[in-house]
């Protein structure tokens, strides 16, 4: 770990570290899905119209489509009106927009696609997204300084993120109100957290190898199930990044 922790106090990082891990969530949103899916409580082939059974051509997308980022899902980010970052105002706003591509013909990154496939985590579950994963992921792997609201996290070990970092000029990133962007963003978690994540999945804790190997799949743009997927000396690596302005 290295840099900077906090540059008006000048503490640097350290292994205890509390990141805000962005959009490094989706491979934790990916992970329950699996977990559902291995459960008999969802298939990957299941379509959008199943839980929005007044999307448009939500009878075309599946959750397949989501994960992958090939649903053609309008992106939020590019600007809304949403009065608020509920299920309701998300949906009437995204149902209102038309599909960039038809389902399955095309790539393009979607936080749009992880919310809906937060909120219906939510709605098989009968749990809040943010208890799911907790449940599901964190507390069996024993990831006790990971959780949710990093705005509000009040602990010594807190990070600030910095998008102007030069030797004249510091500027600190904007720290969203919760939700924040939710289950394709809203994550904070240290190095030590992560390594548990990535252990549990080496080591089929939280989901099957056959599952695990699917979503080590590329299926378009260099992109799997949640993970981004390449190639190092004839290895393969996998990976996600996270970052916000």
């Amino acid at each position: 770990v290295y840099g900077i922790k906090d540059a008006l106090y000048n503490t640097a990082n350290d292994a205890n570290s509390i990141f805000q891990i962005y959009s490094i969530t989706k491979s934790f949103t990916s992970t329950v899905i699996f977990q559902l899916v291995e459960q008999g409580k969802l298939s990957l082939t299941d379509r959008l119209s199943k839980f929005y059974p007044a999307f448009p051509k939500g009878d075309s997308i599946t959750i397949e489509h989501l994960l992958t980022h090939t649903a053609g899902i309008y992106e939020y980010t590019r600007g809304h009106n949403m009065p608020d970052m509920t299920e309701s105002s998300f949906i009437k706003f995204i149902t209102g927009k038309p599909l960039d591509f038809s389902p399955g013909t095309g790539w393009a990154y979607s936080n749009s696609g992880y919310w809906l496939l937060g909120f219906i985590i939510e709605k098989i579950t009968g749990m809040k997204y943010e208890d799911a994963v907790r449940k599901f992921i964190f507390t069996p792997l024993h990831m006790d300084h990971s959780g949710f609201d990093f705005k509000n996290l009040s602990h010594k070990n807190k990070t600030t993120g910095y998008a102007l970092f030069t030797d004249n000029k510091k500027k600190a990133s904007v720290v969203y109100e919760h939700p924040g962007p939710f289950a394709a963003g809203a994550i904070y978690s240290t190095v030590g957290d992560l390594f548990k994540f990535h252990t549990g999945l080496q080591h089929y804790t939280i989901i099957k190898e056959a599952s695990l190997k699917m979503a080590y799949t590329a299926v378009k743009n260099n992109y799997g199930y949640g993970w981004i997927i390449g190639s190092f000396e004839g290895k393969q690596v996998v990976s996600h990044s996270g970052g916000a302005a």
